[in-house]
């Protein structure tokens, strides 16, 4: 009769054990789905990079000018925006490749230096692209 404890004593701490990491399991498989890692935007390539003062580049269908770039790792947050200078541009288009935004006339019409950079949305992180140069 002190086996028949003893086992069932035994098997039931062997049960208790057994479900504890079958929890443990659930619970880190569940958590590690809904981890996810950030990755670094990195510039490959981008351009127009300059300009003369006022004269349209890479015009599109819309007549309006747009810088293309090629970049691994943009985030598709929907608050992610580009800045021209001290100008916020809202209006671009982020693909798995890259991104592109139009660049306004007024934006072109004083001589100068602008750097570009991506600010991603969520994370506010700020990415340089480059210097567009108007002449």
């Amino acid at each position: 009769m002190k086996n028949i404890i003893i086992s069932v004593s035994f098997l039931f701490i062997i049960a208790i054990g057994g479900l504890i990491r079958l929890f443990n399991t659930i619970d880190i498989k569940e958590k590690s789905q809904s981890i996810s890692v950030p990755t670094e935007m990195k510039i490959e390539n981008w351009g127009p990079q300059e300009t003369p003062k006022g004269v349209k580049f890479n015009i599109q269908p819309n007549g309006v000018s747009a810088i293309w770039v090629i970049a691994t790792g943009v985030s598709k947050h929907p608050d992610s925006y580009v800045t021209f200078g001290n100008n916020e541009i809202k209006d671009i288009s982020v693909s798995d490749n890259g991104l592109t935004f139009y660049v306004k006339d007024e934006l072109i019409a004083t001589q100068g230096t602008f750097e570009i950079a991506v600010i991603e949305g969520g994370t506010k992180k700020r990415t340089v692209i480059g210097t567009f140069t108007v002449k």
